[in-house]
């Protein structure tokens, strides 16, 4: 079997993922069908999310790779 990406909720990377950028979604939704807030708003947050996504996985990787130069 290859060394492919597992998208499975055993992989720590997709739990992540869904941790943080499901509920930013839903509360972008819920923004926009809700409230009369300016359409930026809604926007901005998703954004945020995936952009700390990112930043946690960049130190995650870097946290894995330490560790596997250490053994």
């Amino acid at each position: 079997m290859s060394d492919g990406f597992d998208l499975s909720l055993k992989n720590k990377v997709v739990r992540m993922c869904l941790w943080i950028v499901v509920p930013a979604a839903i509360i972008a939704v819920l923004l926009i069908l809700l409230t009369e807030v300016p359409s930026i708003v809604p926007t901005i947050i998703p954004t945020i999310a995936w952009i700390s996504f990112f930043i946690w996985l960049y130190f995650y990787k870097r946290k894995q790779k330490k560790e596997q130069y250490a053994n």
